[in-house]
């Protein structure tokens, strides 16, 4: 599991408790995020406050300061009040004393031109480029630093830190050991190390640097964090999320506890808490309200709650803050899609698309979207290039069986969803489309099988439950039929899909008739037939034609030989991506 954070360390105590001057309000100040100047100091009355938290190692006796970034919280004439952004450290400096961040890289590479031996402002440098995203030039400010000063303890647990961004884990596990070499009670690079581990899957070995680092800080907000991402990772939810309320219960209130309530929100997720997992997001982007990720989370949450207008506003929060966000624009395009807005699901998909030309569910929800237009031909080409961008993507391959089954080839329907299932057996929508395909050439043992599969994995896959409930009701092999059951199955799918779905009113009328009640039989195919639309796909009329067998008595039969679309092709399964 990702974090929204940069992975910076982030422990420290607060050393002295005094009481500032005065305050007042001054425009222009207050909340903003500041570096303080080199060789000056955080004061509280007239007592220096050091930060004790940091790593103190060095080899040359340099003298890093309060260094980090801070935020203004309150002025008082000349005077700023600074909080650490990342540590709890906090006192008074004056406003010449302070650099604003926007201006920090300019202030350090000043500074490196005038002392080009001192390892100090590549170490600040580094920092901000840490923030900024900007991986390879503050690694280089970090090494920089290191070989100026073998022993900065603080350059090695970022340097590890920045190098677990980039992947290269055998790199940052190094740095982080070597931190702790120097200092064997480092918490930060205990947290670095442990945090690469988790996301190689050496997750007993993270949990035991997590825990070590707990020990050695039991108040530490982000080592309870960390230790809650493991949990996590190994789907412990319940431990993950005790964690995650200890990190928030010792992190100040607002930006320091933005991570904590995400990452509880995604774990009230998996869970399907909703509701739950609602309200940490709600309070993350109450601190942090011009956080992308945050409204492409919720708003995959509502739509998971099929709160899908609400998630149209989030998705579109998001774009409005960053217009270059596919994800939004794809989630936005999936919801658009559930409320039957094909066009403009379609429309969302070719901005995702454009963004990102090379992200193959871009394609494959696409294909799913013309293939509900009955466009089998363009879904086709976007199903297979979703399977040439990423030939493991096994969802594509599912979607793509669909297409092949609406163009009457169950051949190549049936290599794709055996395909999609050797890739990835939890799908639910693969097992319930072979199972189609093995009926409609009439192998109805097996595909009584897999639909069984199908409705284990996903007990509300209502085509599942309507196909099956097809087979038992009108097969053409008497063996095979069972109408009581299938009554009870199709009922499920209508509930499901409540009472909306003409083809699972069809297939409840069918199984009407199996059992001999026509009057029930008559009444649901014609509320099927009132649903299909005109359309020129014909199952209206085949629709027109059951109705007369149930007005004669007679229960409707599949023909031996069958072929798509006898079933109406209903769209893949529209999928949040989150």
């Amino acid at each position: 599991m990702r974090s929204l954070g940069d992975g910076l360390w982030a422990m420290a105590i607060l050393v002295v408790l005094a009481i500032g001057p005065e305050v007042r309000g001054e425009e222009g100040w207050i909340g903003k995020k500041v570096v303080m100047r080199l060789g000056t100091d955080l004061r509280i009355g007239k007592q220096v406050v050091k930060d004790t938290g940091r790593p103190q190692a060095a080899s040359l006796g340099h003298d890093y300061g309060n260094f980090g970034i801070f935020r203004v919280e309150m002025v008082s004439g000349p005077w700023l009040w600074l909080v650490g952004e990342s540590r709890d450290l906090r006192g008074w400096s004056k406003v010449e004393q302070v650099v604003r961040y926007e201006q920090a890289v300019e202030y350090y590479s000043a500074q490196i031109l005038a002392q080009p031996t001192n390892p100090v402002p590549y170490l600040g440098r580094g920092l901000i480029r840490h923030k900024l995203g900007e991986w390879d030039r503050a690694i280089a400010d970090y090494s920089e630093v290191i070989r100026l000063d073998p022993k900065a303890v603080y350059a090695f647990v970022n340097r590890g830190s920045a190098r677990q961004v980039v992947q290269d884990f055998e790199r940052s596990v190094a740095d982080a050991s070597e931190a702790l070499r120097l200092e064997p009670d480092c918490v930060a690079a205990y947290l670095v190390r442990g945090n690469v581990r988790r996301d190689q899957g050496q997750l007993d070995a993270a949990l035991a640097d997590f825990d070590r680092a707990i020990r050695l800080r039991p108040g530490d907000a982000e080592a309870h964090y960390c230790r809650g991402s493991a949990w996590h990772v190994m789907k412990k939810h319940d431990r993950a999320i005790a964690e995650y309320d200890e990190a928030i219960t010792l992190a100040r209130p607002g930006p320091e506890s933005v991570r904590y309530h995400y990452a509880r929100g995604q774990a009230w997720h998996d869970l399907k808490k909703l509701d739950k997992a609602i309200a940490d997001y709600d309070e993350a982007i109450r601190a942090d309200a011009k956080n992308v990720d945050l409204y492409v989370w919720r708003g995959v949450a509502r739509a998971d709650k099929g709160e899908f207008d609400r998630a149209i506003l989030d998705f579109t929060r998001a774009t409005m803050l960053k217009p270059d966000t596919a994800l939004a624009y794809l989630n936005r395009g999936q919801a658009w899609q559930e409320k039957g807005e094909i066009d403009l699901a379609i429309d969302d998909y070719d901005r995702a698309i454009r963004l990102e030309p090379k992200n193959a569910l871009h394609y494959d929800r696409r294909g799913n979207a013309w293939y509900t237009k009955w466009d089998f031909d363009r879904a086709l080409v976007d199903l297979s290039e979703a399977i040439r961008l990423d030939p493991k993507l096994a969802w594509a391959y599912s979607a793509r069986g669909y297409v092949w089954l609406a163009r009457g080839d169950s051949g190549r329907a049936l290599a794709d969803y055996n395909e999609a299932i050797r890739l990835d057996p939890t799908i639910a929508r693969s097992f319930q489309g072979r199972g189609m395909t093995l009926h409609i050439l009439g192998h109805f043992e097996q595909a009584l099988a897999d639909l069984e599969k199908a409705i284990r994995l996903d007990p509300d896959d209502a085509q599942a439950y309507r196909d099956q409930a097809e087979i038992l009701a009108a097969c053409p092999d008497a063996k095979y039929r069972d109408g009581k059951k299938a009554l009870v199955l199709a009922k499920k799918a209508c509930e499901l899909t409540k009472w909306q779905d003409p083809v699972v009113l069809e297939v409840f009328a069918a199984a009407n008739a199996e059992v001999g009640d026509f009057e029930a039989a008559v009444k649901w195919q014609h509320e099927a037939i009132a649903r299909f639309r005109d359309d020129g796909s014909g199952l209206r009329h085949w629709a027109e034609e059951r109705l007369g067998l149930y007005n004669g008595k007679n229960p409707f039969r599949e023909p031996v030989a069958r072929s798509f679309p006898a079933f109406a092709p209903a769209a893949t399964q529209v999928r949040m991506t989150r």
